[in-house]
């Protein structure tokens, strides 16, 4: 490589001072500038090789210097250049691949093999710089990045390995046993260590009479009412107790399962003690509470888990949260969506509609995961709306706005919902046009028009003259 460069030195000097001794060149008189300028050109090649920058750089400099001194001797040596530069380049990557590889298979043998913490230091400071090495190195090849993702991959196993063998030795077999089981659901280690070594060293453990006992456990909850929740909670709490008193469990799943179970438990004790005290709806609200959870497995596995519980609280709550006028008898084995749908079929044949409108609100939240419109069913969303109008609807006709409750009742009748009354709609809107032609001939003259929209001036800020 050195010697590529004393005979670029030497070419550029010579182009350089035939360019001055031709007659029409414009350097004639600033020749020592000209010199200056293409020497500094060739240091700067030199130094953007000595400092291992991009080969785009280098390919740039070599532009310059072709634009300025433009011959064929020169275009061959800085050809020999960027490809002897292009080869080292692709050697010392090649080393650098090869000696992380090994570093990462000597650093897992170790790990397997390790009995105390420290034996890992000295692998664990190689990969680490190894993963630095290219921090600075924004143009490298993608074959380089992926020696330098494994070498950061390894040393976050080789870290969690350590941490595995310092519980080991402190006796905390919960915690060992969480670290090991987060290394086997965690798929980056696979390339590197066997799932099966993983998994085989986890059963040891749990068949190690110092090993805590795992499983949940959880009671049935079958047959199980209302009045059993204080002897529940109290069961539930005592299990996580046990468990260790810095709320580390040896399976995150089982753990998981336990405080979520325990938290519905107390969330549906809150809400009857509510409900003995009238507050109906405080104990509405928290009976649905966490269904935002539902992304979580465990939260989900504890709500189906008490489904039952929170089923017999809701029957208790909904007569006199939805202020029945002639609360509805519970039916046997029925759930609190079905007694919903009978709410809303006695409210229709009394005529109440404010008490189906209601009704369905409430089966909404009660019967579907999400009470956001957009994943509801059509004909619910038109129903709630729908019976929200007639009402509104009514309203307007006792209080003698006649044309604004002629547009409302036709709207109800423009919806496809399956428990509005349609045929009473009918025939309200027919009575209506009779007994009052003319606020039903504007009405409609009403409706044909486009909304007027009003166009308010900007309001500025203030200013002085």
């Amino acid at each position: 490589m050195d010697e590529l460069f004393k005979q670029l030195d030497a070419a550029v000097a010579e182009a350089a001072k035939e360019e001055v001794q031709k007659d029409n060149s414009h350097w004639k008189q600033r020749e020592v500038e000209f010199n200056s300028y293409t020497q500094r050109a060739v240091q700067e090649m030199r130094r953007t090789m000595a400092n291992k920058n991009n080969p785009q750089q280098f390919e740039q400099q070599i532009s310059q210097l072709n634009s300025i001194l433009s011959n064929e001797k020169i275009q061959a040596i800085t050809k020999s250049l960027l490809e002897a530069w292009q080869q080292q380049q692709a050697a010392a990557e090649t080393v650098f691949v090869k000696e992380v590889d090994e570093q990462v298979d000597a650093a897992v043998k170790k790990c397997l093999s390790a009995k105390e913490p420290a034996e890992l230091d000295a692998p664990l400071m190689k990969l680490s710089r190894a993963k630095s090495a290219k921090s600075n190195d924004y143009n490298m090849t993608e074959l380089s990045r992926r020696a330098i993702d494994k070498a950061g991959s390894a040393v976050d196993l080789l870290c969690h390995w350590q941490d595995y063998l310092m519980q080991q030795k402190s006796g905390n077999y919960s915690a060992t046993y969480s670290i090991m089981d987060n290394l086997a659901k965690n798929s980056s280690n696979y390339p590197f260590i066997q799932r099966s070594e993983l998994l085989s060293r986890m059963e040891e453990m749990q068949k190690s009479k110092n090993f805590p006992a795992g499983e949940n456990n959880l009671p049935d909850l079958k047959g199980k009412t209302l009045a059993d929740l204080p002897a529940l909670i109290t069961e539930a709490e005592k299990m996580q107790r046990k468990r260790g008193a810095d709320g580390q469990n040896f399976n995150n799943a089982d753990t998981q399962q336990l405080n979520a179970y325990l938290s519905n438990l107390k969330t549906l004790q809150s809400a009857n003690e509510a409900c003995a005290q009238d507050l109906f709806g405080q104990a509405y609200n928290e009976c649905l509470r966490g269904r935002s959870n539902y992304n979580s497995e465990a939260e989900t596995g504890a709500r189906n888990r008490t489904g039952a519980l929170r089923n017999e609280l809701l029957l208790k709550i909904l007569p006199s949260y939805l202020e029945m006028p002639k609360p509805l008898l519970v039916e046997k084995n029925e759930n609190a969506a079905q007694y919903l749908q009978r709410a809303v079929s006695a409210a229709r044949e009394q005529g109440d509609w404010v008490m189906a409108w209601k009704a369905l609100t409430v089966y909404r939240e009660v019967a579907f995961d999400s009470p956001n419109a957009g994943t509801l069913p059509a004909w619910l969303n038109a129903d709630i709306q729908g019976l929200s109008l007639l009402s509104t609807a009514q309203n307007q006709e006792k209080v003698g706005l006649l044309v604004d409750a002629i547009n409302s009742y036709k709207r109800v009748a423009g919806l496809s919902g399956q428990n509005l009354p349609i045929e009473f709609v009918t025939k309200k809107l027919a009575e209506l046009k009779k007994d009052h032609p003319e606020d039903y001939a504007a009405a409609e003259k009403a409706a044909a028009e486009p909304a007027v929209r009003y166009m308010y001036p900007p309001v500025g800020y203030p200013y002085s003259r």
